[in-house]
């Protein structure tokens, strides 16, 4: 029998990145204030038989204060305007929002965890021609699951059918949450439906770009580890 899974690649670096083409795939330690001796946290992935297969786990002590998470290790598609690495080859995003025909997004990653966590989709919306940390006006999030006191930015606005919208301020930018009452049925979202969703509730602004979608959990403390293949997005342009 040949063996066709290749070499596992693994990293701790707070800032480590791994390429699972057209995703990359980021550790996303990024709390300003977390001490060295907080805890530890590692990304992985390993191409197998059945396709890429990656994941990620982290041990973080228990933190009081200021209820910023200390990581969001994440797979990323598109252009991330935080670190201003480029879009791999042939990925339709970043894309104008009002180019958009269809989202749709499937995601059904294995995790156990303890502790305070999100399991979430994220997007950030742009200026035209300014996908940066500067250029953010908006952030959107799906939470899928989420264990122990967490919450969105802001506070809820709307209660739809399946999920509470939560609304507010973050730096300089509005951030848009909606909050799962249970783990989507073949963990497939229809993120156009909420975006234009948010457009007939005049929350954010049909001109923007939609920089980039990651999936990721968003972790406080505690300790987890996440299993997943690749998301699948299906996106059509107008």
């Amino acid at each position: 029998m040949i063996d066709r899974r290749g070499a596992p690649r693994s990293a701790d670096q707070r800032d480590a990145a791994i390429e699972v083409t057209p995703f990359r795939l980021l550790n996303n330690v990024w709390h300003p204030e977390l001490p060295a001796d907080a805890g530890t946290q590692s990304i992985r992935a390993q191409s197998g038989r059945h396709g890429m297969r990656v994941g990620w786990e982290w041990d973080w002590a228990t933190r009081d204060g200021d209820g910023v998470p200390a990581s969001y290790p994440s797979l990323v598609l598109g252009r991330k305007p935080w670190d201003g690495n480029p879009a791999a080859p042939g990925t339709s995003l970043p894309l104008p929002l009002d180019e958009l025909r269809s989202l749709q997004v499937r995601w059904q990653p294995h995790l156990d965890a303890t502790g305070r966590y999100n399991l979430a989709i994220e997007t950030w919306l742009c200026l035209p021609g300014q996908i940066s940390a500067d250029g953010i006006r908006h952030e959107i999030m799906v939470w899928l699951a989420r264990s122990g006191d967490v919450q969105p930015i802001g506070r809820p606005v709307v209660t739809g059918e399946g999920y509470v919208l939560w609304h507010g301020d973050a730096r300089h930018w509005k951030c848009s949450s909606f909050v799962l009452a249970a783990p989507p049925r073949h963990g497939i979202v229809d993120l156009l439906a909420l975006l234009q969703r948010l457009e007939l509730l005049k929350l954010i602004d049909p001109g923007l770009v939609i920089a980039d979608i990651e999936f990721g959990t968003e972790v406080w403390d505690g300790r987890g580890r996440l299993s997943s293949s690749l998301p699948r997005v299906e996106l059509v342009r107008r």
